[in-house]
């Protein structure tokens, strides 16, 4: 009886080691001066930068037809890196709340993720103009080559708020160009529960242990 207790709850610390928890990140980029770098609220799990959607290139830098995807624009964020700003200074409406909003005229903003992620919900709002691509467009949430949703928004419409369900697989979230975004929110757990290699050590530890007191009750 007491074997089985023992192996019931290594079984447990393995199952809690592998589950996520929920993870929210959410700002209205008030907390920033105008001009101030996106990549100050970088964290450990996401990130900004400039996006371009371009192919894939093999070993000697050649691009490989039909593998086009979203990636971080290195050299754009040394030379012209993303930033918050006011948009009425820019002509814009005004922020959501506040005074500032993450600045997207010239070029699509990434949200990069260090490991995919399922998205639980995603909420961004636009500034307060109708100033925007007048082409229907779209906010994306991309694997690599793979489009998980394509949520399609109309810039032309002052403060629309965006709110989406759950994404599962997601890399990168792409803010397509020619608007400001405010009030970002979003909840996400890892796509596949990891443990750090360091949970593995005391499992496995536990593991050991547990397999001894079972031996040892059987002799």
């Amino acid at each position: 009886m007491k074997s089985t207790r023992i192996l019931a709850c290594l079984a447990a610390l393995f199952a809690v080691a592998g589950s996520a928890s929920a993870v929210t990140f959410t700002t209205n980029f008030d907390s920033a001066t105008d001009g101030a770098l996106v990549s100050t609220f970088n964290t450990s799990d996401l990130s900004f930068h400039n996006g371009v959607l371009r192919p894939i290139q093999d070993g000697d830098g050649v691009d490989i037809p039909g593998s086009e995807q979203w990636q971080i624009d290195a050299a754009s964020d040394i030379t012209f890196p993303v930033v918050v700003s006011n948009p009425f200074n820019l002509g814009y409406g005004n922020a959501a709340s506040g005074s500032l909003a993450l600045n997207v005229i010239d070029q699509s903003v990434l949200i990069r993720f260090a490991y995919d992620v399922d998205i639980q919900s995603f909420s961004v709002t636009l500034d307060n103009s109708t100033l925007g691509n007048v082409i229907p467009t779209s906010i994306d949430f991309v694997n690599g080559a793979n489009v998980a949703l394509s949520q399609v928004i109309d810039q032309t419409t002052a403060g629309l708020v965006v709110n989406i369900g759950a994404v599962s697989g997601v890399r990168s979230i792409v803010l397509p160009t020619t608007a400001f975004y405010d009030n970002l929110s979003i909840s996400y757990t890892t796509s596949s529960a990891i443990p750090e290699p360091s949970s593995y050590a005391a499992l496995a530890g536990l593991a050991g242990l547990g397999l001894a007191l079972v031996r040892r009750r059987r002799k």
